[in-house]
């Protein structure tokens, strides 16, 4: 009979692994000068018997590191049952190497980890911070990372999940169209122009936050304020008008007050407004009548 492994690794408060941990299975947020960031994880086995690996490096890892799996930033480590007292199924610090002479023996960890057919473990994960820049925020983690540990597994495209570690903050966004707004006038009319404005915020955070926010164009500048306390969104109406052709810009910036905003490329944007002259009707070439020259005489 053949015995398979089926290995599943999944975040704080899940015990069934999805498709959508490729992506992020969870998001945990550190405040600015953090040195370190620690949280569970999970590994579960829903197959037969096995001893496997379970390690974490950071998104695109292999730009810095040709082979990112031999020097994980984190990896499970099996620890002595008899050591210490510790939950055979919580990883625990490893003990330093005896320097006192005291003869107690030190909890050592075991190669590989061990779970039994339905066994699932917890794993204390501590990365430091900050994130590297080319990880994107993603931490990747995977399990039986060269694929041989167990050989019986044959489903290997669950064994991966990403966590993001991002900056604690705010994510505020300007928005304006982003296609061209054309307007087509006559010489002589006003092209009444109309741009919608969003102010929203993205994050799930709830504490109030303060919004400078700013929109500029032909009609001068004007700036606002909002206080926004949840994921929500303000909409401001530009009107303005124009009575020559050409290209005009509005732009726009919203900023939180006192607090970092975690995506800066989206606090400003701007919209173009072109203003053009209708052309003239085209003017049909007159057709000649053939017969309007042809003299007809009628005989009674």
């Amino acid at each position: 009979v053949n015995q398979q492994t089926l290995l599943l690794p999944t975040p704080e408060g899940s015990t069934e692994w999805q498709e959508a941990y490729k992506d992020c299975a969870k998001t945990y947020y550190y405040e600015p000068g953090q040195a370190e960031i620690t949280f569970p994880v999970n590994l579960f086995n829903q197959g037969e018997k096995a001893i496997t690996d379970f390690k974490a490096v950071w998104f695109n890892s292999s730009k810095v590191n040709p082979k990112p799996w031999d020097s994980p930033v984190w990896e499970a480590k099996e620890i002595d049952r008899h050591g210490g007292g510790h939950n055979p199924n919580t990883e625990k610090p490893v003990a330093s190497p005896n320097a006192g002479g005291t003869g107690e023996a030190t909890t050592q960890p075991e190669p590989g980890i061990k779970l039994a057919k339905g066994e699932s473990k917890t794993f204390e994960v501590t990365v430091p911070l900050p994130v590297p820049d080319y990880a994107g925020g993603k931490l990747v983690f995977l399990c039986n990372t060269d694929g041989k540990t167990p050989a019986s597994e044959t489903n290997k495209e669950n064994n991966m999940m990403i966590i993001k570690i991002e900056e604690a903050g705010v994510d505020i966004e300007a928005k304006l169209p982003d296609q061209p707004q054309i307007y087509l006038i006559d010489p002589g009319q006003t092209a009444n122009v109309f741009v919608t404005l969003i102010v929203r915020r993205n994050d799930d955070g709830t504490k109030p936050v303060d919004t400078d926010i700013n929109y500029s164009g032909p009609f001068g500048s004007v700036d606002k304020q909002a206080t926004f306390t949840s994921m929500n969104s303000n909409y401001y109406d530009i009107k303005f008008s124009l009575t020559q052709p050409g290209k005009y810009y509005v732009k726009a910036s919203a900023w939180p007050v006192g607090v970092t905003d975690i995506k800066p490329e989206n606090n400003e944007d701007q919209c173009l407004i072109v203003v053009k002259f209708k052309e003239p009707p085209k003017t049909q070439p007159t057709k000649t009548d053939s017969d309007s020259n042809t003299r007809v005489n009628l005989r009674s």
